[in-house]
Parts: structure tokens; C-alpha cells; sequence
């Protein structure tokens, strides 16, 4: 039980929430700042949480590395390429402890999983999937209004481009507009295509196509509600798909997962669990695996103490953020990008 030593937020009420949590909790009252960089200037601060967001998170964590903080950081660590790369070089100089928001990489049947798919007993696996489908209902179209009393949106803007204030541009429906998020590509893609990554021990592309568009909704977002991402690596392929007008799939309706498949068989895992679908159907395979509890934050608190390297680390994370950008940077530019070969 780490006592919280402050909180942080450029809205009021949400600060006020967040210190009335922590005193919930049975610790004392919080400090409360609305400025990041004054909390970071706080000597008896040993680690934060970077919960903004995602076009603050790269101000925010190279500002805490230089601050001496350990940092957990919320996925996906970054809003664009350049982020990812100078959020990592950050990291790697001030050599924080950083564990990022993927906590299903704390999860033992997420582990039990990955550990199948590497022992080979699948044999080739040349196609693997991830996807989130849920339904959303229209975030609305809005003109712009003043702010809120207490929420200084000047400053949650920030690196963002200038823009008035509309209620549905800013917190819950940020993740919509490439202003500030990437939508689901970089908020779920980042959760699934990460298991695929991590479990076929690979994560450069050759090639990266997408097709997709507002072909659900007729809201204010510009980010599309259906995309299709087709990742070419050098002996597989993944192919990403979300939507937003049906939360139904394979396997009993599973609305989001990842998928392996293999010439002995199939297994799909998501956060309840993962199944195997041997082919032919007599072939041994491990017996479906239930959730359990992640240990994300422990493993987290307890590397702070020990320096050991967290579950989910900088260096692979910023791996598997970057996938998910290009996914995003070939649907907005509707081109195929090819690795170079320089």
C-alpha cells in the first residue's frame, strides 16, 4: 500500500476527484497540483502515473526521466513515431524504471499463450489476427462552447493544435480525433497486436496497408470507425480490424482478441481466457485457460525497489507502439508503406 503523495490534472473537479479517492482510501490528503511540471519538482515523489491523454504523454515522461521518477505510463506510450523514439531515448539515458499500461502481459494465461504459440506445437503459423469490435454510439456533433469553470483547456491542449472547446473533443472522446488520439488502432491494436508480437518474437513489418472510413457513424471524429490493417512480415502475416457497429466475433462472440493460426491447429486468447482448436480435431493441445488477476501493478511497485525490468518495458513497448502508428500513418495516407532496405 504505496502512499500517493499528490495528484495532478488541468481540471479541477477531476483533481478534486482523484485527491477525494486517495483519501477514500485511507491515506492523507494528497497534495494537489494542476501543473505537472511543479509535481515533478517534488523531492519525496518517487514514481508517477501518466494517465493523460495520448498527445501529453511524450511532455510528461521525458520531463519525469529528467526529473529522477520512475514512470508508469498508460498505453499507447505515444502519440506519434518521433514521440516513441524520443520517449525511448529518454529512458535509455536517465534509465528510469517504466512499466506501461498493457496489463495483460501480467496475466498468466496471456503468458501460458504466448509461451504455446513460441514451443512450436502449432507448427507454421503463417496468418494471425487481432481485433476489438464494440459498439459506440455517436459521439454527436457539437458546436464549440465556452470550457468548463475549472478545466483550463489552453493547457489540455497543450502540444495539441488550437482549438475551441467542444465537450465532445475532450475527455472520454479525446481517442477519436487525431488531434490528440489515434483511435482504436493505437488504443485496443496496441493491447493485441502486442500479444501477437510478443509471441511470433517478431516486430518490424516489410510492408503495412490499411482500408477503412466513418462507415458507422456520422459524429464529429475524424479517426475512422471501421479499419482494416494488413501487416506483411517476412514469413507471416497480421491482419488488425475494428469497428465500432457490432461487438461480435469468432469463438462465442469474443469482442476483441488475438488469433494464431497454425497447420496444427488455432488458439485464440483475450482477457477471459484462450482456447485451442487442434487440427486435425484428435490432436493433443493444452486444455482451454481461464482469466486471472494481472499483477501488473505489483510487478510494477516491486521493480521500483528491485530495478529489475518490468513485464511490460520501454523497449519492447515502443516496439509494438510503432506497429500500431504505422497502421494509422498508412490509413491516413493511403499508401502501402515498405520497409526500407537501407
Amino acid at each position: 500500500n504505496q502512499p500517493v503523495a499528490a495528484v495532478c490534472d488541468v481540471d479541477e473537479s477531476h483533481c478534486e476527484r482523484a485527491a477525494a479517492e486517495v483519501v477514500k482510501a485511507g491515506q492523507a490528503a494528497p497534495k494537489k497540483f494542476k501543473d505537472f511540471r511543479q509535481l515533478l519538482e517534488q523531492k519525496d515523489i518517487n514514481a508517477v502515473i501518466i494517465g493523460t491523454p495520448d498527445h501529453w504523454h511524450a511532455l510528461t515522461f521525458i520531463a519525469a526521466c529528467e526529473a529522477g521518477k520512475d514512470i508508469y505510463c498508460e498505453k499507447p506510450i505515444s502519440h506519434s513515431l518521433v514521440e516513441a523514439k524520443a520517449m525511448l531515448s529518454a529512458a535509455r539515458h536517465f534509465k528510469p524504471v517504466v512499466q506501461i499500461g498493457t496489463w495483460q502481459r501480467s496475466m498468466k494465461h496471456f503468458q501460458d499463450a504466448i509461451a504455446f504459440v513460441r514451443s512450436g506445437q502449432m507448427g507454421k503459423i503463417n496468418l494471425c489476427r487481432a481485433w476489438m469490435c464494440y459498439y459506440l454510439p455517436d459521439i454527436g456533433r457539437q458546436t464549440p462552447e465556452a470550457p468548463p469553470a475549472g478545466l483550463d483547456w489552453d493547457f489540455w491542449l497543450g502540444p495539441a493544435p488550437k482549438r475551441p472547446y467542444q465537450p465532445n473533443r475532450c475527455h472520454e472522446n479525446w481517442r477519436w480525433f487525431y488531434d490528440t488520439g489515434g483511435s482504436l488502432m493505437s488504443d485496443w491494436g496496441v493491447h493485441m497486436i502486442d500479444i501477437v508480437l510478443l509471441a511470433m518474437q517478431e516486430s518490424d513489418p516489410v510492408s503495412v496497408v490499411a482500408s477503412g472510413g466513418k462507415l458507422a457513424t456520422h459524429d464529429d471524429r475524424d479517426t475512422p470507425d471501421t479499419l482494416l490493417v494488413n501487416y506483411r512480415f517476412p514469413k507471416w502475416i497480421l491482419n488488425w480490424e475494428h469497428r465500432f457497429n457490432n461487438p461480435r466475433d469468432l469463438d462465442g462472440g469474443k469482442e476483441h482478441g488475438a488469433e494464431f493460426i497454425g497447420d496444427h491447429g488455432s488458439l485464440i486468447v483475450d482477457r477471459a481466457g484462450y482456447r485451442f482448436y487442434p487440427y486435425p480435431p484428435d490432436r493433443e493441445g493444452p486444455h482451454p485457460s481461464e482469466s486471472a488477476d494481472s499483477t501488473h501493478w505489483q510487478n510494477f511497485l516491486d521493480c521500483v525497489k528491485t530495478r529489475n525490468k518490468p513485464a511490460s518495458d520501454i523497449e519492447s513497448m515502443a516496439k509494438a507502439t510503432i506497429v500500431c502508428h504505422l497502421g494509422n500513418v498508412a490509413f491516413q495516407s493511403g499508401r502501402i508503406l515498405n520497409r526500407s532496405e537501407e
